[in-house]
């Protein structure tokens, strides 16, 4: 399977390998723009994720799931702070302008990403209004936790050891803080809140480290990865987990539909699309709006909500 991909790869590659020189005037781009944006932002040019995401991708005109949902909820909602957890190299941070009123925080943990995120923010045009955070979203501060840097695609870098075996992982040691204690001090009362979490199993504990901000927002949209087998490498239980979001949230799965995306409720574990094929663990990325957002009425053009 490794294999294939890797023959995958090569030809896709090869395949775009003249579009790419056109656009960029060499094969491995340091700063890219990405479908719809007018500004630039910087990636390590031979670093896997960011080939496919930033530069064969971009040159298709292709856009991601997340980036499609955190510009349409921007436009949509307007909210007050935005809050992008696990940036990597910013696709959904830096894919979009922002509206005059929203507050952005970025939040990476990879310290060998992190100086790309600080290049790309000196040049986006509301750098002012946009904080980025060197640390690990948690739960409890430490000035020392681990994290470990997957060499063969940054995407899976993540606090939790022993994850994907088999992969060349580097350990860093980094400041863990709550997004609670990250949040601006000056927030309109009873603000809208839009956020996005990809991290690798971890996002519970950076969903505990969050309530107060929560608690606080008049209506809140995110989008988290849910992976079973990540969950449960990071010592979490998917089943109570999912639990605890639904007492939480309203839980939407989604999927790409045409120009933009569907949405379906989901209110059991159990109701959860599963992958074909035995053993496979769920794996996607779950829609979540507290109980006061009338998602129906928010969802942007092109989204349709399923029955």
């Amino acid at each position: 399977m490794r294999a294939a991909k890797g023959i995958e790869s090569a030809v896709r590659a090869a395949l775009l390998a003249p579009l790419v020189w056109i656009r960029h005037g060499t094969l491995y781009p340091s700063r890219v723009r990405l479908p719809g944006c007018t500004h630039s932002l910087f990636i390590a040019p031979r670093d896997p994720r960011a080939r496919k995401k930033f530069v064969f991708d971009a040159v298709r005109g292709r856009v991601s799931l997340p980036l499609r949902f955190w510009r349409a909820s921007l436009e949509r909602l307007r909210p007050a702070y935005a809050v992008d957890v696990g940036a990597n190299f910013g696709e959904c941070l830096w894919g979009t302008c922002y509206p005059p009123e929203t507050r952005v925080l970025g939040v990476e943990a990879n310290p060998e990403i992190f100086p790309f995120l600080e290049r790309s923010w000196a040049e986006h045009p509301d750098r002012e209004r946009i904080a980025l955070a060197w640390c690990l979203a948690a739960d409890e501060v430490s000035e020392a936790a681990s994290f470990y840097v997957d060499r063969r695609w940054s995407g899976s870098s993540t606090a939790v050891a022993g994850l994907n075996p088999g992969h060349q992982h580097k350990e860093y040691r980094v400041p863990s803080r709550t997004l609670d204690a990250l949040r601006p001090p000056d927030l309109p009362a009873r603000f809208t809140l839009l956020f996005k979490m990809d991290i690798e199993g971890y996002e519970p504990r950076a969903l505990r480290g969050f309530q107060e901000t929560l608690a606080l927002a008049e209506r809140a949209v995110g989008l988290v990865e849910f992976d079973e087998g990540y969950l449960r490498a990071a010592g979490e239980s998917p089943l109570e987990y999912f639990d605890w979001l639904s007492v939480r949230f309203g839980v939407f799965t989604l999927q790409k539909h045409g120009e933009g995306a569907a949405l379906r409720r989901v209110a059991r574990y159990a109701d959860l699309p599963r992958p074909k094929g035995p053993g496979r663990p769920i794996h996607g990325d779950l829609l979540l709006a507290t109980p006061s957002t009338p998602l129906a009425e928010l969802l942007p053009p092109g989204w349709t909500l399923q029955p």
